[in-house]
């Protein structure tokens, strides 16, 4: 307790043997290997986890963690912070590695780098996330400069749980990335803007609608969207391609985009369907 752990695999991993019982509790540690970092810890700070070689970083700490640096060479990368926050300064996944990052408050404080994928998730199914916010709430906040730590690379940057997240994500302002976008909550509110230029935005209201509460001001700039809710789609949007909007439940598709839009699909259970091509042509393919 209140000291510093350094563990060094020169030539194999560290591996975590017994799955459930925590592995390290100090205030500090680093842990440096040839082929694999996995533990369970009680740690303030992660000062360093360095995989030199092929083999992922796990790291699943109880409480709030502190991460100055986490770097793969060749594979995945891992941080959560159980029932606390999770801050990371620096993060680097070579060779196509996937990044996940699971808190219930994620701060983002240097540049994460990597040419898979990003998921940043709450560990809680039921927690709210802002995006483009103060940072002030007691969601899931993650900034307009957080999201530009993100360096452009990543395949897909996911936001929320996939499987099974329901809280409300909203877009309070400006949230721009540079790789493709993938938005998952119960429910999603727009009153800023997303921008991905040039790239794939896609949206999932998993128990609710996607909604747009500015009513004026555009609320998806992109390539490509593809919007899936239970409950209704309404967005204005300065995009390409609509390759699909769908409602499993009863409500609208309200689509009004600036400029041309090809239409490849648009689907209700039970509602109505709205798509408006604001000085350009509409097609339906």
């Amino acid at each position: 307790n209140n000291n510093t752990v350094t563990l060094t695999a020169r030539t194999g991993a560290i591996t975590d043997s017994n799955s459930v019982t925590n592995n390290v509790t100090a205030a500090s540690l680093t842990a440096n290997s040839a082929s694999g970092v996995d533990l369970d810890t009680t740690i303030t700070t992660l000062t360093a986890a360095d995989v030199s070689g092929t083999g992922v970083i796990d790291i699943s700490n109880t409480g709030a963690l502190g991460v100055t640096s986490a770097t793969t060479n060749n594979g995945n990368t891992t941080l959560s912070a159980v029932g606390g926050s999770l801050t990371v300064a620096a993060s680097t996944a070579g060779t196509s590695g996937n990044i996940l990052f699971t808190a219930d408050d994620i701060d983002l404080t240097g540049n994460i780098v990597g040419t898979g994928t990003i998921t940043l998730r709450s560990e809680s199914v039921l927690q709210d996330i802002v995006l483009g916010g103060t940072g002030s709430t007691a969601a899931l906040d993650l900034t307009t400069t957080e999201l530009s730590k993100l360096v452009d690379g990543f395949s897909d940057i996911t936001i929320g749980r996939v499987a099974d997240g329901t809280g409300t994500i909203t877009v309070a302002g400006a949230t721009s990335v540079n790789d493709n976008l993938t938005l998952v909550g119960g429910s999603i509110v727009s009153s800023g803007a997303i921008t991905s230029n040039n790239n794939t935005v896609t949206l999932t209201a998993r128990t609710g609608a996607i909604t747009d509460s500015n009513s004026v001001t555009n609320n998806v700039t992109a390539a490509s969207l593809t919007a899936n809710s239970a409950t209704g789609v309404d967005l204005d949007t300065t995009i390409t391609t609509l390759t699909a909007a769908d409602v499993s439940g009863t409500g609208v598709i309200d689509i009004s985009n600036t400029g041309a839009l090809g239409v490849t699909s648009a689907t209700t259970n039970n509602g109505n369907i709205t798509l408006a091509s604001d000085s350009g042509t509409l097609t339906l393919t």
